[in-house]
């Protein structure tokens, strides 16, 4: 029989070791990630909870094993043009296994010390890329000890703020709104699609991180939502404007479910006005949609505030069920707000309203040809935690690269 102080020393050693392997080894002027740290950005004191320190242990053990078939070799990878700057990185077009890619290049002072929660999220990242309504991570390069290449599935139409100009159809405007609602609500871990994957809150939806693939079969696009996954590790890049950001999260800089419904319902505002800003009648001051199109939804005013391109098109049911969801996202108080499962519905319902065709979701593949980049995607080691970051603003600091404007556009992922 084991005697209990046996036992007392046992359990010593085993929380000593616990510790000991969630401290980075790279250690930079003692700015170690610890079990109890204080977030500087913020001025906050955070301890990392239980459930942290627990995916910290096993970082390892995921690099070697979880992460290592996502892993491309540098010389695999060829660059093209540059076709975006944001605030944590550079965006090229490319080439991998004969394949037209987009490279995030991600320049970072002290890598040593976000890698860890950087490779953690690109982990989470990976695994979903099987849902048709998300900008599918083929793999990563991490070679150099100053940067991070990320491969992202290339998708050829642009995104839909540079594609709000091009005259876009009612029905096409409803589609891509209903394609992107799709990839969010399977971001935040929709009850529709439960695999045991984690949640993520996306944190920066805009119209730009919406991307569109042209259908091949008719005027259409598929809508894919990028640019998640990295915004809690970088929390300082953020770049939603104030007037579009919930007052929520702008009051107390957290990041939730209900945050991402309120930006999205501002994504939905401006495809219906085409702009951000309209000039109110009533005292001809600008105003922004979140607040105009509730007024004048409750004026009965609601069809003077759609864009001239589908003002005549757009029936009034499919109209007034669109403008009702889009307004009850961008509710004051979060628990008005609904889940993005509702806002699914609703949108299916407003595209059926307009003569259109709703299709189903099968999340079996994520629409690119075959990469040998590994194994299969171990979606079964997550426990449906939202991914979380302590990392401090001087840590999460990015080295800017200079812009050139010819070749910029406004592509971001």
């Amino acid at each position: 029989m084991i005697d209990s102080e046996t036992i007392e020393e046992a359990i010593y050693d085993f929380d000593s070791n616990k510790e000991s392997n969630i401290i980075q080894e790279n250690k930079e002027d003692d700015k170690s990630i610890e079990v109890t740290s204080t977030s500087e950005s913020n001025g906050d004191t955070s301890t990392i909870t239980n459930q942290e320190a627990d995916e910290s242990n096993i970082l390892k053990s995921d690099i070697e094993d979880g992460l290592e078939h996502l892993r491309i070799p540098f010389e695999k990878i060829k660059f093209g043009q540059k076709i975006d700057v944001c605030g944590y990185g550079t965006l090229f077009e490319g080439e991998f296994n004969n394949q037209q890619v987009a490279l995030k290049r991600l320049n970072i002072t002290n890598l040593g010390n976000i890698k860890p929660k950087l490779l953690s999220a690109i982990l989470t990242i990976s695994r979903f890329r099987k849902h048709p309504n998300l900008v599918a991570l083929i793999g990563f390069c991490d070679e150099s000890d100053k940067e991070i290449i990320l491969v992202y599935e290339y998708v050829s139409g642009g995104n839909l703020a540079d594609n709000m100009s091009k005259h876009l159809t009612t029905i096409q405007r409803l589609q891509i709104c209903l394609g992107a609602a799709r990839g969010v609500e399977y971001l935040h871990g929709g009850d529709e699609f439960v695999d045991s994957k984690p949640v993520i809150i996306h944190g920066d939806l805009k119209l730009s991180k919406i991307l569109l693939n042209p259908d091949s079969n008719s005027s259409n696009f598929d809508a894919k939502v990028s640019g998640f996954g990295l915004p809690k590790v970088f929390p300082g890049h953020i770049e939603i404007s104030p007037k579009s950001m919930d007052p929520v999260h702008a009051a107390t800089g957290k990041l939730t479910k209900e945050s991402d419904v309120y930006t999205f319902g501002v994504v939905l505002l401006e495809v219906l006005c085409g702009v951000p800003e309209l000039v109110d009648t009533d005292d001809y001051q600008e105003r922004h949609v979140t607040e105009l199109v509730p007024k004048r939804s409750e004026q009965n005013m609601l069809r003077k505030m759609v864009h001239f391109d589908i003002r005549n098109e757009i029936t009034t049911e499919s109209l007034e069920t669109y403008a009702k969801i889009a307004c009850r996202c961008v509710m004051k108080s979060p628990e008005e707000r609904p889940a993005m499962s509702e806002v699914v519905i609703e949108l299916e319902k407003a595209l059926r309203l307009q003569g259109g065709e709703v299709n189903g979701v099968q999340v079996n593949g994520n629409g690119l040809a075959e990469v040998p980049v590994g194994e299969d995607d171990h979606e079964d080691d997550d426990n449906g935690e939202t991914i979380s970051s302590d990392i401090t603003e001087e840590e999460s600091k990015v080295v800017e690269e200079t812009v050139d404007d010819t070749n910029l556009q406004r592509v971001r992922n």
